[in-house]
């Protein structure tokens, strides 16, 4: 295979990667950022939120569902994959983000 079509191939799985990532992260930002609301600012009071170490909390959930998700998304696409096998890898991603989200 020439060094051109190699590249290709492999700018083409970056570049529906990137896209599915960025998909990913946009809805997850679209989930997270209402339910942070409701933590931060109607089912904790600012005081004992911040007493008990609330904000480090939100940052670890931050950190598995909106970045470790379309990570995962990034890492396991594959624009040559049936369609079948791409919605059941998201379907467990979403699966595994939401347990740890609960």
């Amino acid at each position: 295979m020439p060094a051109e079509v190699a590249g290709t191939d492999t700018t083409r799985k970056l570049t529906f990667g990137l896209k599915s990532a960025l998909i990913h992260a946009s809805l997850s930002l679209v989930t997270f950022i209402p339910l942070a609301y409701l933590v931060l600012f109607l089912w904790y009071p600012v005081v004992f939120f911040q007493s008990h170490g609330g904000l480090s909390g939100v940052g670890v959930i931050f950190c598995v569902y909106v970045v470790l998700g379309p990570l995962f998304t990034l890492i396991n696409f594959s624009p040559g994959k049936p369609r079948w096998k791409v919605l059941l890898d998201v379907s467990i991603i979403g699966t595994v983000q939401v347990s740890a989200f609960i």
